[in-house]
């Protein structure tokens, strides 16, 4: 499950990435008509390409043994895919010299005319119009959003007498203090990814349990030969098609000398095992305890279960070292949106891309490397 995860977590990071290259492409080369605010049509190629990768792996998981969380995770990141497939085709903007229509996400068209049109909220990202109660939002990579928010300021210079649109603050509450753009997306993310490094953390501490020999099978039998293969020894028997596997006998097992030299047909061994059916590796039975008639002991069930809660801990401790730097990242990024004067342009770049934060930046520079006067 957790192959899974951090599989589709890695093709996100690249769709995102390929993102980036391609909306940068389409702003060389891809057109709107005169008249028409839409988002390019790399939302509807990246979206089908996301939907049916996730949703084909999340349907996989949902029918297979132990993977309902995973299939949960996927499905999650499928209908990401799919709202950017329902925003292409969906969202519109509509408008002439007289008026305009606002097609939302949902489909949903209203009209307006630009005497309603009362403030204006962002600049060169994404873009809030308010017209009364309603705000129509503009995305940063939506074609013809230039030229629609140049009518906009001059028919509302024309309506009003020469007056410029004037500039809203949305949001009550602004983590920022206006400084940064999208203040409410940039909280989301935060917290969006809080919640799932914490969430993930929860659900590995709480999935493991240990085991008991109820939970496992029990058989008797002689080893015929063994093999050494990445760590594990792998031990077979005439009657099994299937191998028995120790998984990092140098950490957990004892006596695997006298145990290579007993597998050769003639000792009787008692195993408590589990079938193994890994996704990309052939099934077989992961051994949780072993001993021989003799009284030789390799492995116990005490052992196995110290085994698994080593691998749960260094899964914890990547995690938290993951949950460690978002928190000082989160915690640097709101100090530097909050007072952006107090840096330099180039640690604020660490943050937030170009764009996003007004003030500080290129005016403290200059306040650092003033121009030296001419002689």
């Amino acid at each position: 499950m957790f192959r899974h995860i951090a599989f589709s977590i890695s093709f996100l990071l690249i769709i995102l990435i390929v993102t980036g290259v391609l909306s940068w492409l389409r702003e060389k080369t891809e057109k709107t008509e005169k008249g028409t605010v839409r988002l390019p049509k790399l939302f509807l190629l990246i979206g089908v390409v996301t939907t049916a990768f996730f949703l084909t792996i999340a349907v996989i998981c949902a029918f297979s043994k132990d993977q309902f969380i995973a299939s949960i995770v996927l499905f999650f990141f499928a209908a990401l895919g799919a709202s950017l497939i329902i925003a292409r085709l969906n969202w519109e903007i509509k408008y002439d010299d007289d008026d305009f229509s606002y097609k939302n996400f949902w489909g949903i068209r209203h009209k307006y005319g630009y005497d309603e049109i009362t403030g204006i909220s962002g600049g060169g990202k994404d873009i809030k119009l308010f017209a009364g109660k309603r705000v129509l939002r503009i995305d940063e990579l939506a074609l013809g959003s230039n030229q629609f928010i140049h009518t906009v300021r001059n028919k509302y210079r024309l309506i009003h007498n020469g007056a410029a649109l004037p500039k809203v603050k949305w949001g009550r509450f602004d983590l920022f203090n206006g400084h940064v753009e999208n203040p409410g997306e940039f909280l989301f993310i935060y917290c969006l990814f809080f919640i799932l490094l914490i969430g993930f953390m929860i659900f590995v501490a709480i999935s493991f349990h240990p085991l008991s020999y109820d939970d496992l099978e029990y058989k008797t039998t002689s080893f015929t030969h063994y093999t050494i293969d990445d760590g594990d020894i792998r031990l077979y028997t005439k009657e099994n098609d299937l191998y028995f596997a120790v998984t990092e006998y140098k950490d957990y097992a004892k006596n695997i000398e006298t145990l290579k030299s007993n597998s050769g047909g003639e000792t009787v061994f008692e195993i408590y095992f589990q079938k193994l059916e890994p996704d990309n590796e052939d099934p077989y039975y992961d051994i949780a305890s072993l001993r021989d008639q003799k009284g030789n002991v390799f492995l116990t069930l005490s052992q196995t279960n110290a085994g698994i809660r080593k691998n749960m801990l260094q899964v914890e401790i990547l995690f938290s070292g993951f949950l460690l730097f978002w928190i000082v990242f989160t915690g640097g990024s709101i100090a530097v949106g909050r007072h952006p004067e107090k840096y330099s342009k180039r640690f604020i770049r660490l943050f937030f891309q170009d764009g996003y934060v007004h003030g500080g930046g290129a005016a403290n520079d200059r306040k650092k490397h003033p121009k030296k006067k001419k002689s």
